[in-house]
């Protein structure tokens, strides 16, 4: 009991006085000013009025009509379409071999995009059309073929796959550094 007098004297003596009064001054502003942040008032200096948001975005009919064929030219050209760019040729194709990341065989690009084992390994690859731009996921095992490839051996990180001309091509999951 005698040190919680003591603690009470020490708080409240003359010289900590004023530093109280402060405290509770703040105190008494800072629940003013949380009450009164739903006032309604017409203007208050923290907010933006409405004619000062639209001010910047005026712009002279001048400017207006540049922006606006600018805008047109770049979704008339956006319209050609890309898709073709990416096919290889018959040639290409039948040239293809050894190591490589993606694989083309008619219209159908394959990708390796992982490797897993459960009771056997498998391989999961995208394959992607070229022309009509769809897209397919594919679960690949040893007795599984891709559009005249057959899987040889799936290894951690790449798959080995032969052709019916006998040509072999290794996909990877990544790319090595050599």
């Amino acid at each position: 009991m005698a040190a919680s007098g003591k603690l009470l004297q020490t708080i409240t003596a003359k010289p900590l006085l004023p530093v109280w009064a402060i405290l509770v001054l703040l105190s008494v502003l800072d629940i003013t000013t949380r009450l009164n942040v739903g006032d309604n008032s017409p203007q208050k200096p923290w907010q933006q009025s409405d004619h000062h948001i639209t001010q910047g975005l005026q712009i002279d009919t001048k400017h207006a009509a540049t922006i606006r064929q600018l805008i047109n030219a770049y979704q008339q050209q956006d319209q050609t379409p890309s898709v073709n760019d990416n096919r290889m040729s018959d040639a290409q194709q039948l040239a293809q071999k050894g190591e490589l990341a993606e694989l083309f065989s008619g219209d159908l690009r394959y990708r390796l995009l992982g490797i897993f084992k459960q009771q056997q390994a498998f391989a999961v690859i995208e394959q992607h059309h070229m022309i009509s731009d769809e897209k397919e996921t594919l679960k690949i095992t040893l007795q599984s073929s891709l559009n005249g490839y057959q899987v040889r051996d799936i290894a951690s990180n790449k798959i080995e796959l032969i052709s019916n001309d006998q040509r072999q091509v290794t996909l990877y999951l990544y790319q090595t550094a050599h």
